[in-house]
């Protein structure tokens, strides 16, 4: 069996990984598995770059540069009038312009970045059993999937949720907007000039998926709750596989955790507390709500029970807790070294409050670091219903995750921390180990 995996992002990045993950458990379930990956991601084996590392670097060029410009009010009118009509200036502006909570990225997505056929020359095998979709914006269109399908026999395609984008008319995230459900129309993510492009988008995606083998595999039960609801997949089959996570690299290691938190200064009976996330400021990763269950923690004089442990950018609104707490920022964490962070913390704190993971839970709860969250995401699927892998808060907002938060420092504080880690891992591994989604998504191939 022979399988293709599709993705925009970069493979080293915390979205490209995904793909690698992806393909290390379908190796390991005896699937044959390549990667086609648009930006550039240097030599790995059965991995198929579009973009060369020349074509790469231009274009990050230039990308910094019309940013930079377009945040100049004289240089943006310029570039509207002269470069409006293209669609990679449509988009630039957009995103300049129209930036929300609902991160819509790509205006038009009806026309094509890439043709199918220059897309398949990158590729050498001539058969597949199916492909699996990862990441599509800036890359690729509901129309490249359907012909890559018929290119190779009218084989199956699965577009594996990374979040809402592929079944809205453009945003990655709808909060409380339900117009998924439907048409897109009143979309509220755009201006009232841009409205027909979500509702293009929106009826051009509906058309080809109707029209096709297309379908759509969620990465978590809430998820799969909101493609259920959705126009775009209605009479398709429902299916759910949680992300993947490489054992090899993410795993619950003594060894590893006392090395680490050697150098990090910390001692065996220190609790350390980690959180952290690309931009903590990002209103969906619920920073401020984060802040104020632990500025509260403090009032109560508990500060000095714990060691805070941040990784990511877009921090400065967390100072206030400088004063309080023994805090160390790490900045932006490489994949490769996340795995080491996780295992030194004695639990991981997810506050987000919108999200269709964070992936960082299924990292953290795989090397052996309970979790405290809001009732969302991936914690429905790994946390509410395993208690070995942590505690959620009640309610979302600072209160509630403040008694979460303290309920795990009374618990760490109580009971032996290697038995907890322990549990916490292998129930992780079973859930969503690379392994274990492999075999899962090896059948659901062989399905089809």
């Amino acid at each position: 069996m022979k399988s293709l995996i599709v993705t925009n992002s970069k493979l080293s990045t915390g979205a490209g990984v995904v793909a690698l993950d992806l393909q290390h458990g379908l190796e390991a379930a005896g699937v044959e598995t390549d990667i086609v990956v648009n930006q550039y991601s240097g030599t790995l084996p059965k991995v198929y770059n579009v973009q060369s590392k020349l074509v790469r670097i231009i274009s990050v060029a230039i990308a910094t540069v019309v940013d930079k410009l377009l945040k100049a009010a004289f240089t943006r009118k310029l570039i509207v009038k002269l470069f409006g009509s293209f669609k990679i200036a449509k988009n630039l502006i957009f995103k300049m312009e129209g930036a929300n909570q609902y991160f819509v990225q790509d205006l038009d997505q009806t026309v094509n970045y890439y043709s199918t056929d220059k897309l398949l020359k990158h590729i050498k095998t001539k058969s597949y059993d199916g492909v699996i979709v990862l990441f599509m914006q800036n890359f690729l269109t509901f129309k490249n999937l359907v012909e890559i399908s018929k290119n190779y026999g009218d084989i199956p395609v699965f577009i594996y949720l990374m979040d809402m984008a592929p079944i809205t008319g453009g945003c990655h995230y709808a909060w409380s907007c339900e117009g998924y459900k439907n048409d897109c129309s009143a979309c509220p993510a755009v201006s009232e000039d841009n409205q027909h492009f979500i509702s293009s988008n929106f009826e051009f995606k509906l058309a080809h998926s109707r029209s096709s083998k297309l379908q759509f595999v969620s990465c978590t039960g809430q998820q799969l709750k909101e493609v259920v609801d959705s126009k775009m997949v209605a009479d398709k089959p429902q299916h759910k596989i949680l992300l993947p996570i490489n054992e090899k690299i993410f795993h619950n290691t003594a060894k590893a955790r006392q090395e680490k938190r050697k150098s990090l200064n910390y001692t065996d009976d220190d609790l350390v507390i980690f959180f952290g996330a690309m931009n903590l400021g990002n209103p969906r990763k619920g920073g401020k709500v984060l802040l104020e269950a632990l500025m509260a923690i403090a009032e109560m004089g508990k500060a000095k029970q714990v060691k805070l442990l941040i990784a990511g950018g877009n921090i400065s609104f967390l100072s206030a807790l400088e004063e309080p707490y023994d805090l160390q920022h790490l900045g932006l964490v490489p994949h490769h070294e996340l795995a080491d962070v996780f295992r030194a913390a004695d639990f991981f704190i997810s506050p987000s409050i919108a999200d269709s993971g964070p992936m960082m839970v299924n990292q953290s709860v795989t090397s052996g670091t309970r979790v405290v969250s809001f009732e969302i995401g991936v914690a429905l699927d790994l946390v509410v219903p395993h208690e070995e892998c942590g505690i959620t808060a009640k309610t979302i907002d600072g209160a509630g995750l403040k008694e979460a938060i303290l309920k795990e420092i009374d618990l760490q504080t109580s009971t032996d921390r290697a038995v907890l880690r322990s549990k916490c891992a292998e129930r992780a591994m079973e859930l969503t180990g690379s392994r274990s989604t492999g075999k899962q998504w090896k059948e659901l191939l062989s399905t089809y």
